[in-house]
């Protein structure tokens, strides 16, 4: 009696194990077909969003139709821009069409001076201000060697304002990686900026502090604190600082000027990089 009651309760303990088993392993399957169909429909959803994205192109009149083929070809913008001459004089009838059907009309050239590289670089934010208008999301530069600067002069403003960089090497289209620019803090470049552009190139370190805004900070007065970043990041390379009747004055040098002439660019780098970094402690907080 006391055998067959136990056989008969391991019986029914075996049975329910067996079935519990089987209950856990549907639960396993379900969540994991869950899970599948969720990944599935993001992919869907990223793909969806992707086609959905907005690019313009910016390169320079002076390369070969083969080359402006070969990146058309891989990046498939949705707008163009030639900066240099008129693009409808440099290149052919056939590829000006070309274009003109892939973009569905939204083809643009700006006026520009292929051997100056701040005339291409002005070339290139009014290109991207007037893109702004058709909602662009990315934006490609050939950086491609040319006859002219231009190529720098794009791989520069891709550097500065985080563009896509490509390039046709060899019938092939690579991508180029950039490096931004942060090596000096916002208040260096605006006292640059303003020894530029509102004493020409040379002020007294007292009018220059009355001048720029730098923020408090320590209690310093503002004379003492342009004096501090002028010393330690500006002087030797960017101004040079000589004393005149008891009187300290500063001159900006052609390197300083280049920066100052930019400042517009290394400033919306540097706003965006302390973002980045501001949303960087604040998520390891979150994880500790």
């Amino acid at each position: 009696m006391f055998i067959n009651s136990f056989l008969c309760f391991n019986s029914i303990k075996k049975y329910f194990y067996v079935r519990k088993k089987k209950t856990f392993t549907k639960v396993l399957l379900r969540n994991k077909r869950k899970r599948l169909r969720h990944k599935v429909y993001i992919d869907h959803q990223r793909k969806f969003y992707s086609t959905m994205r907005r690019s313009l192109m910016i390169t320079a009149t002076d390369h070969d139709e083969s080359t402006i083929e070969a990146i058309l070809k891989m990046v498939k913008p949705d707008l163009v821009c030639f900066i240099g001459e008129d693009f409808r004089r440099a290149f052919g009838e056939e590829l000006i069409e070309k274009i003109d059907w892939m973009t569905g009309g939204n083809l643009m050239g700006i006026d520009a001076d292929l051997t100056d590289l701040h005339s291409v670089m002005d070339a290139v934010d009014e290109a991207v201000g007037r893109a702004s208008a058709e909602g662009v999301d990315e934006i490609y530069v050939n950086v491609t060697p040319s006859r002219s600067l231009a190529s720098i002069a794009l791989y520069t403003k891709a550097c500065l304002r985080g563009f896509n960089a490509i390039a046709e090497v060899d019938g092939k289209v690579v991508k180029v990686p950039i490096i931004p620019y942060n090596n000096l803090p916002w208040q260096a470049i605006e006292i640059l900026r303003s020894l530029y552009e509102d004493f020409d190139g040379r002020a007294s370190l007292a009018d220059l502090s009355e001048r720029v805004n730098l923020g408090g900070e320590g209690g310093r007065s503002r004379i003492a604190l342009t004096d501090y970043y002028i010393n330690k990041y500006l002087k030797g390379r960017y101004v040079s600082v000589e004393l005149v009747e008891k009187k300290l004055y500063v001159n900006i040098t052609e390197l300083g000027e280049s920066i100052a002439r930019r400042c517009s660019d290394l400033l919306g780098q540097e706003v965006k990089v302390s973002a980045g970094q501001r949303k960087v402690r604040k998520q390891v907080r979150i994880r500790k």
